[in-house]
């Protein structure tokens, strides 16, 4: 069992960009390794703020630096909503990403019907017991 949070690769990126990355911030996770079926530690550290090139012009980004026993990879998360992945670097393989292109999208919509409510349109029936 372990006591520490554990997080699959998809939602890491989903927790970086929910919670607060004030600089100075460290983390310890767990993250799960579904192709080798294990688990594996992680160090989040919020080094600061930074001004990062983009196609899309300049973003003010809060770098980040995850740390596992085999890599280390910066990751640069937009500082303002919708706090977006602007880019990663993996320095030892050499490996950039950077965000290019970007387009909001609409708010959800409802339409049709709602599905019924669990249980409604269900009769109950009460038991009762039959004397013999």
């Amino acid at each position: 069992v372990y006591k520490r949070q554990v997080y699959d690769n998809e939602m890491m990126g989903t927790v970086l960009r929910a919670i607060p990355l004030d600089p100075g911030t460290r983390l310890k996770v767990q993250a799960v390794v579904a192709i080798d079926l294990r688990v594996m530690p992680l160090e989040v550290a919020v080094l600061g703020t930074k001004s990062i090139a983009t196609p899309l012009g300049d973003i003010i980004c809060r770098e980040v630096e995850v740390t596992s026993p085999a890599k280390r990879v910066r990751f640069w998360y937009e500082l303002e909503q919708p706090r977006r992945l602007v880019g990663l670097a993996d320095q030892e393989s050499g490996t950039e990403l950077m965000l290019v292109d970007w387009t909001a999208g609409g708010a959800d919509e409802l339409s049709g019907e709602l599905p019924p409510a669990p249980g409604a349109g269900v009769r109950r029936v009460a038991r009762v017991p039959v004397p013999r």
